[in-house]
């Protein structure tokens, strides 16, 4: 896109330079005038798309930033909240002699967490 640049640039500069020498009511003068501003338009879509790649290229950019830590708050949820169920649980049963679970959130954990064997 440079070299795209650097050519609209010559052309634009040779062009001027070509009108300077021209007299203004001669018929060569206007053609010029209107190939200078057709360079002239086409230089500023270049800087419209040139400043619009980097625009996308900062919000593809933020968005791969958003969409990794949206991931590591997702993990760390899930582990956070694992490591607790988990904890709770173990904190729950309460044995007594015969090694049968005498509270009743223990009782409530255990049953909801290991399936019910197929009752006849």
């Amino acid at each position: 896109m440079h070299k795209i640049k650097e050519a609209l640039w010559s052309d634009y500069e040779n062009v001027s330079g070509l009108i300077k020498g021209l007299d203004k009511g001669s018929d060569y003068y206007g053609d010029a005038v209107k190939e200078r501003d057709n360079i002239r338009k086409e230089l500023i879509e270049l800087a419209q798309i040139e400043s619009t790649k980097v625009i996308n290229e900062k919000q593809l950019k933020s968005e791969s930033r958003k969409e990794l830590i949206n991931k590591i708050i997702d993990v760390a949820t899930f582990t956070v909240s694992t490591a607790v169920s988990i904890y709770s649980i173990i904190l729950t049963f309460k044995f007594d002699q015969s090694s049968t679970i005498t509270s009743t959130l223990g009782r409530n954990i255990l049953s909801g967490a290991i399936p019910k064997a197929n009752k006849r």
